[in-house]
């Protein structure tokens, strides 16, 4: 348990405040008396104060005058801190203890086999997937998605011959895209080019409009034939990242020969250019690694405009999207990462897109094992964070026992894409990745407290 943040600064009843805010229920009474009993300036008597109201104060007098609610102002905002602190101390500690309470790699094991056997009652049609014209587009035959959540694209005016999958020796490829994740008419589900391999994503746990928790589309790694339906996916779905788990070759066969798990589908090196199908161009503008396995793509993604009309006199600027790309190329098939430390690396660095409220592309191979993997973890420690910016006093034990289900979240991920999570083993990860993101969180927190502490006691260093 992280002690508690001191406050040996303030004044005897402040601190004995502060000791009952944190044992009673936060954001109720005691915890805001912590607030409420910052040290006030001794009122003058009867006397004095008519005697200050006469007498004119000097300059000297009227500059500590002036400096006095900034030192009461520094002293409510430290005593805030403190209880912010606490709170998250609170969340975090219930969490990390419900978890290692229900942790065991039997127990887990056991969690996931009857997850499997979940699975029956909730299928859905995936009618489209297998539809003519569709199947081709499919990576693996029996890695489809819903009906109800697949991702539709807009119609294609006409079909092209560089993006037709009819040839395709793989079992298929994908359907994605679009604003709209419900069910589409028969009329625009069948128009060519609408179907893409790829599913909305949503938070069963986010309260509100279930189109607002959508943050995610799982997608398959795409085919040389659906390399434009994945850029045409990203330009209609307000996507800002993209999220790869996987190498563009994987392994190698018995023969000898590496096995291609996904299309080259942006440049690797920076300034080099791609040229793909229907006139898109892809430049990675800059390139960085997050840590050793992760790596950062800035791509510049252009398509051409339309066909110019004669009685236009001016040409129209091809179209531009800027998207953020990380790779985590070393993830094995069917596995998982040695430490979850890239992982939760990898979750933080989309923050920021996350704050713009865009999509975030997620793909692997199938789109399923290391994506549902890793769209698992950062659900997760996307509900930690928003535990911790409720309201004090709002949370209660089981909304932190509910915001960790692992077992709820893993079942409503399959029922939204076929396979999420594919082993035991990838679902202990999700695990494993919560449990050391929280001890990580707590030792923050620890380290903030004596921070805090040697300032109180030290305040003329600062």
């Amino acid at each position: 348990m992280v002690p508690d943040t001191p406050a040996s600064e303030l004044p005897p009843q402040q601190q004995q405040g502060l000791a009952d805010a944190h044992h009673a229920p936060l954001g109720t009474a005691a915890a805001d008396a912590a607030v409420s009993m910052a040290p006030h300036a001794p009122m003058a008597s009867g006397s004095e104060a008519q005697q200050q109201h006469q007498q004119q104060p000097l300059p000297h007098q009227q500059q500590q005058q002036q400096q006095q609610p900034e030192q009461l102002s520094d002293v409510k905002v430290q005593a805030l801190e403190a209880l912010n602190a606490a709170f998250c101390r609170h969340i975090y500690s219930t969490a990390l203890s419900y978890l290692q309470q229900q942790y065991s790699m039997d127990r887990v094991t056991q969690q996931f086999l009857d997850i499997l056997e979940q699975d029956d009652p909730y299928e859905s049609p995936c009618s489209i997937a297998h539809a003519e014209g569709n199947s081709s587009k499919n990576r693996y035959r029996d890695v489809v998605p819903y009906d109800h959540n697949r991702v539709l694209l807009p119609p294609l005016q006409q079909h092209r011959s560089s993006n037709d999958c009819s040839s395709s020796s793989s079992s298929s490829s994908s359907s994605t895209a679009a604003a709209n994740h419900s069910s589409s008419s028969s009329s625009s589900s069948k128009a060519p080019g609408t179907y893409i391999n790829a599913s909305y994503m949503a938070d069963p746990w986010l309260p509100g409009d279930a189109s607002q928790a959508i943050g995610y589309i799982a997608t398959q790694g795409p085919l040389p034939c659906t390399v434009a339906d994945l850029w045409r996916m990203v330009a209609v779905t307000n996507t800002s990242a993209i999220v790869m788990l996987t190498g563009l070759t994987d392994g190698s066969t018995s023969l000898g020969n590496s096995r291609p798990r996904c299309a080259p589908y942006f440049p690797d090196k920076e300034q080099d250019c791609l040229r793909l199908p229907g006139s898109i161009t892809v430049t990675c503008v800059h390139k960085n690694s997050l840590d050793e396995n992760v790596f950062f793509r800035q791509l510049e993604v252009a398509w051409a405009p339309p066909q110019q009309q004669q009685q236009q006199q001016q040409p129209q600027q091809p179209q531009r999207l800027w998207i953020n790309h990380y790779q985590y190329a070393n993830w094995p098939d069917y596995g998982i990462p040695p430490t979850t430390s890239s992982v939760r690396v990898l979750c933080h660095a989309l923050d920021g897109c996350r704050r713009a409220g865009c999509k975030i592309v997620v793909h692997c191979s199938a789109g399923v094992g290391r994506t549902g993997t890793f769209v698992a973890v950062d659900m997760l420690l996307q509900r930690l964070h928003s535990l911790t910016l409720q309201l004090h006093g709002t949370v209660r034990e089981q909304d932190v026992h509910a915001a960790v289900n692992i077992p709820a979240l893993v079942t409503s991920l399959r029922k939204q894409r076929r396979g999420t999570v594919q082993t035991a083993e990838q679902y202990a990860f999700v695990w494993q990745a919560l449990m050391d993101e929280i001890a990580v969180l707590l030792q923050e927190q620890q380290d903030a407290a004596q921070d805090l502490q040697q300032q109180q006691q030290h305040p003329q260093q600062q």
